[in-house]
């Protein structure tokens, strides 16, 4: 009896021990969480600040400056000469590169033409080019650019923005602040991306993003 007796004892101030340690470790855990927790809003604070001091491209929703203009990049739909590398043997220089659009390009081009028609209430700008845009419509609230990929990775190279390779009909949108961020007397250095290579107006998506 007694041997059971002193067995349970140590049995039973084992759990205490153990439950002592989880307690212990539990604990060691919320100081962590709550030192994690200081050191990022140490950081917040930091960026809020930055911002103020050097025009950071860093903002706080409530901080952030009116916009002034939208610029949307978008990819042209997916062509015949990418699906069908025959097309055009036939042509001459000139009238290959006039390809015309697959089945899929033109579902693709139907379903970018409906993109933001839901809303009506945005008036869009499009001309042939990027000069026309930024110098000739500086009080247009929205413009559209639609061209190739190479040209539209050009494009934000010039503006700064590290991007991805774009998928045809997607969308990539870019905003101007009435406060000139930075200071650039460059008007390409003056936006600044909100999203890239945006898709979600489609229904079907080619399986691969490059080609022209």
């Amino acid at each position: 009896m007694g041997t059971n007796f002193e067995f349970k004892c140590y049995f039973i101030e084992d759990k205490f021990c153990e439950k002592r340690k989880i307690l212990a470790l539990l604990q060691e855990h919320l100081d962590i969480i709550r030192k994690t927790k200081n050191e990022l809003a140490k950081v917040k604070l930091e960026l809020t600040e930055n911002d103020q001091r050097e025009a950071s491209k860093f903002w706080t929703i409530d901080k952030r400056p009116l916009v002034r203009q939208t610029l949307y990049l978008v990819r042209h739909a997916e062509k015949l000469d990418i699906i069908d590398k025959s097309w055009g043997n036939d042509k001459n220089e000139l009238e290959r590169e006039d390809s015309p659009l697959s089945a899929l390009g033109l579902r693709q081009a139907d379903e970018l033409g409906k993109w933001q028609r839901s809303a009506n209430d945005r008036d869009f700008v499009m001309l042939q080019t990027i000069r026309h845009i930024l110098q000739n419509n500086e009080k247009a609230e929205n413009l559209v650019l639609v061209s190739h990929l190479s040209n539209i990775g050009l494009l934000l190279q010039r503006m700064g923005v590290e991007w991805v390779a774009m998928g045809q009909a997607s969308i990539t949108n870019l905003i101007r602040y009435e406060e000139n961020i930075g200071n650039s007397p460059d008007l390409l250095q003056q936006f600044r991306i909100e999203f890239a290579s945006e898709i979600g107006h489609l229904t079907e998506c080619a399986d691969y993003i490059f080609g022209v």
